[in-house]
């Protein structure tokens, strides 16, 4: 009884204290994110690591980390970032409020000082930052820990306490796939030179090769970095110790003006600021870019701002960017023991368009001719042909999709035959709002695609055919720049440009999906095969499914259930020979109607849906419920 009056009154003692410090809370309150920002870190962000997240963690081959030493002063660059390979297991959790990380020594050359941070690692008590990053999901989370206890030797383990964590979104993460591992790399005897500025090579005899130089970037370097569509970066604050972050782009979204500076804008994100926030208060900074092809690590230590922009000058979609002045630099070549792959689309669909000339230190607006209307052959116009009303504040949104006559985007093709469940990316282009002159022109956002995919939607004649189309349910949110756009400004007729198709199968109920065939038999101008239906049924999995939504959030829901509906339809008489999946739907909402109760009733009398259940959780209206509602009641 005891101990658990006392936890109680450490939880009411922890409930009034933000997870924030001030750095973090100043940049929240200039944007505009404060409150939003509290609310999401009171939820996500926690010192307790649960299993999910120890599972997480030992199934990693890369673990990027931040370090910096206890003796750290202003006048030395302490701070540094780098990364970790190892075969899964080679980092591992304890779970519990007493959570700690044990990190393996790399293999075959243990800690090695090669490695700026390997030197932090060995010292109790050094601030340490983690990111687990796996790039073939686009799972995140960032671990801030202190050094429990230190490697002994180079081949010791070293155990590090954790302070707090929290998982990301996949916003900006390149999709990469570990294929193999490499062939160990020959001793080497030196680095490569630095152009324009003081350099020394060393090794320590066992197979790295590495380069350090003061101040400068070599043009190789500067190449590197210039080509690169990720790097990561470590941060320093003296109450919340290190913390790592990622970012990433499309390759050139990192400008090098000069060998000793770069900058790159701080696309839309969370809007808790935790980088950002911490560079308020010291501006201590590391960044650490991979170069996949190459195996080869670039680490550069130095100072970094917040730089702000005024609308009519946003540099890729934001008004914010940060300035970078590099004080060392560390190259690690040939090393990293693993072989990466890409998909075709491995590219994030939220990346922005870049603005300007990737390889200086323009960007303005007015520069942005890449982005004028045609000249981004990455993307797809879309036009709205209809809006429709779902609840007061819910409406769907169908658009037709209009591909280049004579070269089609790879979006096209994605957007044609997507997987039940995937979101759509919008880049939206916006007048800036009068009570904040500072809001990007350029905004990206995603929501859910709803309907079923417009190739397994090919009508039978030609007379029947309509052009392909998709359809978006969105929710108005009265501070939301976006939904507000669409639901009170976008026109019949407007065009809009979508960058991007994501999610795969993460809210699919089809554990396969034939995209391939779909298009091409939508090339053909033919519906798809029986054959390839009957195995898109077979793959649905398990046989029995209980959807449990909330709001709008049955958005994906739909999907699936009006592609289950489509693939009955496309089947006809041959449905009833197969195996269709027993589903059970359950959702909730704050007040009638229910979203899209009508069309669920006439799913569950064609057998799509097994069972329904509906609950109201917030105050009922004494007015006479409508149609929806009543069949729903």
């Amino acid at each position: 009884t005891h101990t658990h009056t006392h936890t109680m009154e450490l939880s009411k003692t922890e409930s009034f204290r933000s997870p924030f410090h001030a750095g973090e809370i100043a940049l929240q309150e200039a944007e505009g994110t404060r409150r939003s920002a509290e609310q999401l870190g009171r939820s996500m962000i926690h010192s307790q690591m649960d299993y999910p997240e120890v599972e997480l963690l030992e199934r990693q081959y890369m673990l990027v980390c931040g370090a910096i030493s206890r003796q750290a002063s202003a006048d030395a660059p302490m701070l540094w970032a780098t990364v970790l390979f190892g075969e899964p297991g080679f980092v591992s959790g304890q779970p519990g409020y007493n959570a700690s990380v044990l990190l393996q020594a790399p293999a075959p050359h243990g800690w090695t000082a090669a490695d700026p941070v390997h030197a932090l690692l060995q010292q109790q008590g050094s601030a340490v930052g983690l990111l687990v990053v796996e790039l073939h999901t686009r799972r995140r989370l960032r671990i801030n820990t202190r050094v429990l206890t230190a490697a002994s030797d180079a081949h010791a383990p070293v155990r590090l306490a954790v302070l707090e964590l929290f998982g990301n979104c996949p916003k900006y993460i390149q999709l990469r796939t570990v294929v193999a591992r490499a062939a160990p790399a020959a001793d080497a005897s030196g680095g490569s030179e630095g152009g324009g500025g003081s350099s020394s090579t060393c090794g320590d005899g066992r197979g790295d090769t590495w380069c350090t130089m003061e101040k400068e970037l070599s043009a190789e370097q500067q190449a590197l970095i210039r080509g690169a569509d990720t790097f990561f970066m470590a941060s320093y604050q003296a109450e919340r110790g290190c913390d790592v972050s990622h970012r990433g782009g499309r390759p050139g979204f990192v400008r090098v003006p000069s060998p000793g500076c770069l900058w790159f804008a701080d696309y839309v994100g969370n809007g808790m600021f935790n980088t950002l926030g911490n560079l308020q208060l010291d501006a201590r900074c590391a960044l650490v870019f991979v170069d996949f092809d190459a195996r080869t690590t670039l680490h550069v230590s130095g100072t970094a701002t917040l730089q702000r922009t005024s609308a009519d000058q946003a540099r890729d979609g934001s008004c914010r960017f940060v300035q970078f002045h590099i004080s060392s630099v560390v190259q690690r070549t040939a090393w990293v023991p693993f072989l990466f792959s890409k998909r075709s689309n491995y590219m994030s669909p939220y990346n922005p368009p870049l603005s300007g000339d990737a390889n200086t230190d323009s960007g303005g607006a007015g520069e942005a001719a890449q982005e004028e209307e045609g000249e981004d052959e990455t993307a797809l116009w879309v036009r709205l042909a209809a809006k429709g009303s779902v609840t007061d504040d819910i409406a769907t949104f169908t658009f037709i999709m209009e591909p280049h006559a004579t070269k089609p985007s790879a979006v096209f093709g994605q957007l044609l035959a997507h997987v039940p469940g995937e979101y759509v990316t919008f880049a939206l282009d916006l007048p800036p709002a009068e009570a904040n002159p500072q809001q990007p022109r350029r905004v990206v956002r995603t929501w859910t695609i709803s309907s079923a995919p417009a190739a397994l939607m090919l009508a039978p004649t030609k007379e029947e055919r309509h052009p392909p189309q998709f359809t978006i349910t969105v929710r108005r949110d009265p501070a939301g720049l976006a939904s507000c756009f669409l639901h009170d400004a976008l026109k019949l007729g407007e065009r809009l440009r979508v960058t991007g198709v994501g999610g795969g199968h993460t809210m699919s109920m089809f554990s396969s999906w034939p995209a391939a065939e779909l298009l091409q038999a939508y090339a053909k101008q033919t519906p798809p095969s029986l054959e390839c239906l009957q195995r898109v049924v077979a793959s649905v999995m398990p046989s029995h499914i209980a959807t449990i939504t909330g709001g709008v959030g049955i958005t994906p829901v739909m999907s699936n259930l009006r592609t289950l509906a489509a693939l009955r339809a496309q089947l006809g008489r041959v449905s009833a020979d197969l195996a269709w999946p027993v589903i059970t739907v359950v959702h909730s909402s704050r007040c009638p109607p229910q979203p899209h109760a009508s069309e669920l009733l006439q799913l569950l009398d064609a057998g799509v849906i097994a069972r329904i259940a509906w609950t109201v959780t917030g105050a009922v209206s004494d007015k006479p419920p409508g149609p929806a509602a009543a069949a729903a009641a």
